[in-house]
């Protein structure tokens, strides 16, 4: 029964006894609409004439007769009827599902959930997640299973499985539930169903009582008390009964917050294996391999490929649900990229808070809570009682967003203290919600003010989402121009790599796009004040997404010296991954770029990347580089733009110095570093990643020396950078760092410690494909003749003689530093 059948229903009655009844009527007798009084006695005779009886008194003579004849129900009769019931809860919450569900598949942990459940003493248990975990699919999916191994197996089990809205509608009629349970599945006293579960001889049938949808914010706060003590009540009843089982799902904050009333009427709650008890969740996430057999499921075809930046995102059911909406049909989406989570979000709030009539409300009542939430430990959330001014304004918006699971109400008093905090249900929700609260503080314009508020954020990882959210809204309300601000927030080394990969993935998008383009391939040549364009550089974001943000530069239009500086930094990329197919084509490219355009760089960049390429390949030293380094050491340069502290100086002068390490004269080498200290910027007083790299090159000339004295102070400089900003260093740098740590203990003979230090160093190498460095600590640690400690300790060796071989082989590249005494 739903409220769109009152209607027809209306006409059925007046068609047969030719009495008119209204649909409100009809809607207040099934509990769709509110009713102050009993029905009248005319609207009773006329659905009693409906149903073939005379009038209301012949009703209730017929219904008394029925009860005095003392008829009760066997196992089989109440099998049947609850079957009927069950199918059509059944068919209601399957087409309720935001994928087909036939194109659903079963989960796993269901099963070892019910399995364990029904293993225990246990007579109830609770299936608790937030919302969109898929709950309801997996125990319709299960009670489905169930059925059918009661035909093959000859189980006697009975599935009574009903929805929060059908308990609603009964509690709008003012009945008691286990009455209406009792007349649904025919009894006609409340001592024959007690007498048939306790009843030994059903031993091995279960009744199992499920309640999908249980949660508190779907009744009246009074309404959800009455039902609770209700449920409570019928455990009581069955507590020592070995055939009666209640199963509820829920979200994990109800139960959270009314697990003392369950608690209540018995201490036999099954609740599963839940891995973080603050959030009470016994549901998982989808497992890898689950998302691969959803995929193959809706497309019949294997799909091996996920996006990596996708998994966490679609391990999520809710947002599986999107992606599905997204792809519009059977056929999943051709090209994901990492920006679909992005769209994802977007597409989920426009569907569940913009697109209807309380969009506003739900905005102002968001907003506002926003406000008076605590952001000064990064932790966003209200107590209720600092937010009931504002709920109460927004009440029913309040409740639907709880039931959206996009807010959540936590419970987490003590005897002590009330602590009804109120949050998001997800981080992405505040993340998008707070950007969209800023933008609105400040007109929707990306402009000096709101980077100010931004760089208040004190979560970093909030305030990096926002500045995601706040770049893709610019775009998408073209204000493409305004993108040079995002360059003034405040981030970290590690966040201002993942903003640049995230601005690489959209101008990737852009350009691919057919039509309506915001960023066109003439972008940086309108962009004058290159601010953005400069914001990306930097070689202390080497890493592999870094290098596909620059190959994204490399698709606009660029003038030969912005063509340069990226194909540059795409070399020093490659040599760090010995790639020397990749190494080589960056290097073709800058050979064919005008003599006049590398003139703008202070020292001629291609001469020092094709210097190490061909010592790499060929083992050959070049010494054009050598020479021109030479020229500008003894006749540096006036003050002007080759001093001016830039990007392009910065990325120039480190390449320089680098490649001075294969003249094999660390004299020459601290002489240009000693000169860019004098007249370029003092790398023993910054902080900054120029002054890492400058304090690592002169520490590895004083190795090469064995000066340990000056060697130390570098080590100091580093290891003074180092703590005091270890959190926000990158893998590039952390990995360097280790590098020199080796070194230091080389140079100290403390050999006993190395294989340790090794490890470090080796995990942060490998996951991030740092080949190069690698293979020089591999080389030298091989190369040290003395190493007795490292030499009996075999195992450690052989690994070395196993990465120096390897490396050689992957990189084709000729053994480094075979002339080099250690």
């Amino acid at each position: 029964m739903s409220p769109s059948d009152c209607k027809v229903l209306c006409e059925l009655i007046f068609q047969k006894t030719r009495n008119r009844l209204s649909e409100t009527t009809l809607k207040r007798v099934y509990g769709f609409a509110n009713s102050d009084f009993k029905p009248s006695q005319f609207t009773l005779d006329t659905l009693l004439q409906y149903c073939g009886y005379s009038n209301w008194d012949n009703f209730i003579k017929d219904h008394d007769s029925k009860a005095e004849s003392d008829k009760t129900l066997s196992w089989l009769t109440l099998n049947e009827h609850a079957y009927k019931l069950t199918h059509l809860s059944l068919r209601a919450l399957k087409g309720r599902s935001g994928i087909p569900y036939i194109k659903t598949i079963k989960r796993k942990f269901i099963n070892d959930h019910m399995d364990g459940f029904l293993a225990s003493d246990d007579i109830a248990t609770a299936i608790m997640a937030p919302s969109g975990y898929g709950k309801t699919i997996a125990l319709l999916h299960w009670i489905e299973e169930r059925h059918e191994l009661n035909v093959l197996t000859g189980r006697q089990d009975i599935i009574l499985l009903f929805s929060t809205a059908t308990l609603q509608s009964v509690l709008l009629g003012g009945q008691d539930i286990y009455v209406w349970l009792l007349a649904l599945l025919g009894f006609d006293r409340t001592d024959d169903l007690v007498t048939l579960l306790t009843n030994k001889e059903n031993d091995e049938g279960k009744f199992f009582l499920i309640i999908d949808g249980f949660d508190d914010h779907a009744f009246k706060a009074d309404q959800f008390q009455l039902i609770v003590n209700q449920l409570v009540d019928i455990l009581s009843v069955y507590e020592l009964s070995n055939s009666f089982r209640l199963v509820l799902s829920m979200t994990s904050a109800t139960w959270l917050n009314n697990k003392h009333h369950f608690y209540a009427g018995t201490q036999k709650w099954f609740t599963g294996f839940i891995s973080d008890p603050e959030n009470g969740i016994n549901v998982p996430l989808f497992y890898l391999h689950e998302i691969q057999e959803l995929h193959n499921k809706i497309n019949h075809e294997q799909r091996p490929f996920i996006h990596p930046a996708l998994i966490d995102m679609m391990s999520n059911p809710l947002y599986y649900q999107i992606y599905y909406k997204l792809s519009k049909g059977d056929e999943l989406l051709s090209h994901v990229d990492a920006l679909l989570k992005y769209d994802m979000i977007a597409a989920l709030v426009l569907d569940k808070i913009y697109l209807d009539k309380y969009a506003v409300e739900r905005l102002a009542l968001i907003f506002e809570l926003i406000q008076v939430m605590s952001s000064k430990t990064g932790q966003y959330q209200v107590n209720r009682l600092n937010a009931n001014a504002i709920i109460n304004k927004y009440p029913v918006v309040y409740q639907e967003l709880i039931s959206l699971g996009f807010l959540t109400e936590l419970n987490k008093s003590d005897e002590l203290l009330y602590n009804t905090c109120i949050e998001f249900g997800r981080p992405e929700f505040l993340d998008y919600m707070l950007a969209q609260k800023l933008l609105s503080d400040n007109n929707n314009r990306l402009n000096s003010n709101l980077v100010v508020q931004v760089n208040l954020i004190s979560n970093s990882d909030v305030k990096l989402n926002v500045i995601k959210w706040i770049v893709m809204y610019s775009l998408k309300t073209e204000q493409q121009h305004s993108l040079n601000y995002i360059t003034k927030t405040d981030l970290s080394l590690n966040q201002k790599v993942e903003l640049i990969t995230f601005i690489g993935d959209i101008f990737d998008r852009e350009l691919a796009a057919a039509d309506n383009k915001v960023i066109t391939r003439q972008y940086f040549k309108l962009n004058i004040d290159n601010q953005l364009f400069y914001y990306f550089f930097g070689l202390e974001y080497i890493d592999i997404t870094y290098e596909k943000a620059l190959l994204a530069l490399l698709k606009f239009d660029l003038p030969n010296d912005k063509k340069m500086l990226v194909l540059c930094s795409l070399s020093i990329i490659a040599i760090t991954r010995l790639d020397m197919k990749s190494l080589e084509t960056h290097l073709l490219s800058l050979k064919n770029i005008s003599q006049i355009d590398i003139f703008k760089f202070p020292i001629n960049p291609v001469k020092s990347i094709n210097t190490i390429f061909n010592y790499l390949k060929y083992g050959i030293v070049k010494k054009d580089a050598f020479a021109e380094i030479t020229r500008f050491c003894f006749d540096p340069p006036g003050p002007g733009e080759w001093f001016n502290d830039t990007v392009t100086n910065d990325i120039t002068y480190i390449l320089a110095t680098f490649t001075l390490q294969l003249s094999r004269n660390p004299i020459k080498q601290l002489r240009f570093i000693n000169l860019l200290k004098r007249n370029y910027k003092d790398f023993t007083r910054q902080m900054g990643s120029y002054s890492f790299f400058l304090n690592l090159a002169a520490a590895d000339a004083c190795f090469i020396m064995d000066d340990k004295v000056k060697m130390l102070a570098c080590y100091r400089s580093v290891l003074k950078i180092y703590h005091a900003r270890n959190q926000v260093y990158t893998p590039f740098m952390r990995a360097l760092f280790h590098g020199l740590k080796i070194k230091m203990l080389l140079a100290n003979h403390q050999y006993e410690e190395i294989d340790i230090e090794f490890n470090y160093f080796d995990q942060i190498a490998y996951a991030h494909k740092f080949k190069l460095s690698k293979f020089y600590i591999v080389t030298l640690l091989l190369k040290k003749s003395n190493l007795v400690a490292m030499i009996e300790k075999g195992a450690f060796y052989k690994k070395l003689h196993y990465e120096h071989s390897r490396l050689m082989i992957e990189g084709a590249v000729v053994e480094l530093f075979e002339k080099q005494e250690i």
